[in-house]
């Protein structure tokens, strides 16, 4: 049996080690033309490329969005690609964006 690595690494380290695919599909994709939705015609496109290239957003254990290689469907929030392959036998997971916070006041 193969041991599988992890490793865990912030955003800024992931767009240093690895360079992101625009979506084509812009007038679907978010703001910074980077995530594909889960469904549809941008799902086929996600399909199309390498699986070791494919990476899932997700809401994390913690509330925050997380970047995990390879395809995912629980919790998935879209899909990001990239020209450079993660490696075999790792799974990647990228702290993408902290967890929304609100503040509770108290009654007076």
């Amino acid at each position: 049996m193969i041991e599988k690595r992890y490793i865990q690494m912030n955003r800024n380290e992931f767009t240093t080690n690895y360079t992101i695919i625009k979506n084509p599909f812009s007038d679907l994709a978010s703001k910074d033309d980077i995530c594909f939705a889960p469904e549809g015609e941008e799902l086929g496109f996600v399909r199309c490329h390498d699986p070791a290239c494919v990476w899932t957003l997700v809401i994390g254990y913690d509330g925050g969005v997380w970047l995990y290689s390879g395809y995912h469907y629980d919790d998935r929030l879209g899909f990001i690609l990239t020209k450079e392959p993660f490696p075999s036998n790792t799974r990647t997971e990228v702290k993408w964006a902290e967890p929304k916070r609100t503040m509770h006041l108290a009654a007076a």
